[in-house]
C-alpha cells in the first residue's frame, strides 16, 4: 500500500468518527457511576454505593463550594471514590481509592456528570521540526469550541446549569479569556 493511500484511509476513518460523534452515536469512554448497555445506551451503574458516593461528592461540593474542601470532607469521613481502569490487566474494572483534588476537579470538569454528550474536549496537534521526532501536543478547548452537545434529560439540564456554575466560579473571567486565546492560537503551534 502507498502512503498517499494509507493517508486517503485515515482521512476516511477520521471523518466517519466525526460524522457519528455529530450524531451523538460515537460510543466515548464513560466514567465511574455510568455503564453502557448491551443496546448502546447510556445509564447509571446499577451499583448503588457507586451511585452513594458520586451524588455524596457533588452534595458536599455544593455545600463547601470548594474542590479542596469536599476533599478534606471524604478524606475526613475516611470515604473512598469509584474510579474505572482504563487499561492494564484490570481494565473495565471499577476501583475504590482515596479521592484526590485532581481526581475531583476531573469529575467536576466532566460534562457526563451533567447529562451532556461532549466530543473535541480535547484537542490534538502534531508538530514537526526539521531534525527532530515529531510532537504531539493536546490541549483543551471551551465548551463552545465542542463539535457536539446532547442532553438527554429534562432534569440533566439542571445539573448542566449548574456545572457551569461552579466552571465560573473555578475558573475566573481572567482565566477564561486566557484559554480562549490559547485555544484559538493551538492551530498555529
Amino acid at each position: 500500500m502507498s502512503e498517499a493511500e494509507l493517508h486517503v484511509i485515515r482521512a476516511r476513518l477520521t471523518g466517519g468518527m466525526l460524522n457519528k460523534a455529530r450524531r451523538g452515536e460515537l460510543a466515548l469512554r464513560l466514567p465511574a457511576g455510568f455503564v453502557r448497555k448491551t443496546d448502546g445506551k447510556v445509564d447509571l451503574d446499577p451499583d448503588k454505593e457507586v451511585q452513594s458516593a458520586i451524588r455524596k461528592f457533588f452534595e458536599v461540593f455544593r455545600r463547601n463550594g470548594s474542590v479542596l474542601g469536599a476533599v478534606r470532607r471524604f478524606s475526613e469521613e475516611k470515604l473512598l471514590f469509584p474510579t474505572r481502569m482504563h487499561a492494564g490487566p484490570d481494565a473495565g474494572e471499577l476501583v475504590w481509592r482515596t479521592l484526590t483534588v485532581s481526581r475531583a476537579a476531573q469529575v467536576l470538569h466532566n460534562p457526563c456528570y451533567a447529562g451532556a454528550y461532549a466530543y473535541g474536549r480535547r484537542q490534538t496537534v502534531r508538530r514537526v521540526t526539521v531534525g527532530r521526532a515529531p510532537v504531539r501536543i493536546v490541549a483543551s478547548s471551551l465548551e463552545a469550541d465542542w463539535n457536539q452537545r446532547l442532553r438527554d434529560l429534562r432534569d440533566a439540564e439542571d445539573d448542566y446549569l449548574r456545572r457551569q456554575a461552579v466552571e465560573i466560579a473555578v475558573i475566573d473571567d481572567k482565566m477564561q479569556e486566557r484559554i480562549r486565546q490559547l485555544s484559538s492560537n493551538f492551530a498555529d503551534v
